[in-house]
């Protein structure tokens, strides 16, 4: 991995899915943090045990660019996102940032 313009990377970040085992064991070696994005509680509990240092939460406000791991069962898996952080704040022990947008039935 080449740093960018600004210093060397610090952060990666991955989407609908998670790295295999050898590249978050390259990540870990040369000090740079996963953040990986889920939108189920069981999305972010395997992306924190593949070894995810923070856990980017993706409720259904997202819409269709929501990073889900399965596509085919995302629409059965909507969560909002206000429901969701605390769901997965009750299950993790990285930091959780929410991304995506929020809403309510008003809005």
């Amino acid at each position: 991995m080449r740093g960018s313009a600004c210093g060397s990377t610090r952060v990666v970040s991955s989407i609908m899915g998670i790295f295999d085992p050898p590249f978050v064991t390259s990540l870990k070696s040369r000090g740079i943090a996963w953040f990986a994005t889920a939108t189920t509680v069981s999305e972010a509990i395997r992306a924190q045990n593949a070894g995810a240092d923070a856990i980017i939460a993706q409720g259904i406000e997202a819409g269709g660019h929501r990073g889900a791991f399965d596509q085919a069962a995302a629409e059965r898996q909507s969560v909002g996102l206000f429901a969701l952080v605390p769901r997965l704040a009750d299950r993790l022990s990285v930091p959780i940032i929410a991304a995506g947008g929020i809403g309510d039935g008003a809005a």
